[in-house]
């Protein structure tokens, strides 16, 4: 990041570099069966929309956090495009970590590595909730160049971040190579109090 340049505006520059729809996750597909048929679902650092629309497609009411205001109008268009709504919310998970007194029944983050939000999603659910993680690990490097190192889990982290998840109850924690191609860990976890 240029010494100029805000976490905003590097995310917004990326996104017009690279407005192109990306497929929704591999992850969301093999963990549908643990979702609630219903409720409301919170993408965090969403981009532009791609998971959030597969969301909305399934009935969820849903909001997409980003900081990139580029990356939420790119996923407003997709989402008229798509025919669905979306609730859009512009914040700097980094800086402010998740929004006050929101909560939702499904919080879904895969890309986006802040370890200390992250022990934070409980109280951004209702109880009974669903929590949904998806992240690379320092494993992803045999094949990959990116992400680099620094933004990637340790091997077998994704155990011990678990742990951290109070109120929580883990539904499956693993990593593998994935169809994706990437070596990911993945976490579902259910708030239970």
């Amino acid at each position: 990041m240029a010494e100029s340049e805000t976490p905003e505006s590097l995310w917004d520059n990326r996104y017009r570099e690279d407005p192109a729809p990306r497929e929704f996750s591999f992850f969301l597909n093999e963990v549908v069966n643990l979702l609630p048929i219903s409720g409301t679902v919170v993408d965090i650092a969403g981009g532009n929309g791609q998971n959030a629309i597969w969301f909305a497609l399934k009935g969820f009411s849903t909001t997409l956090i980003d900081i990139s205001a580029v990356a939420l109008n790119q996923a407003q268009a997709q989402a008229k495009q798509k025919n669905v709504v979306l609730e859009y919310m512009q914040h700097d998970l980094e800086k402010f970590h998740m929004p006050p007194e929101r909560q939702w029944d499904v919080a879904f983050m895969q890309l986006f590595l802040d370890r200390e939000l992250l022990k934070k999603i409980p109280d951004s659910l209702n109880t009974g909730g669903v929590f949904l993680f998806a992240h690379p690990t320092r494993t992803n490097l045999k094949k990959h160049a990116h992400p680099s190192n620094r933004f990637l889990l340790e091997v077998g982290e994704i155990y011990a971040l678990s742990t951290e998840l109070r109120s929580m109850r883990i539904l499956k924690a693993d990593e593998d190579w994935r169809a994706s191609g990437r070596h990911e860990a993945w976490l579902v976890a259910q708030k239970i109090t």
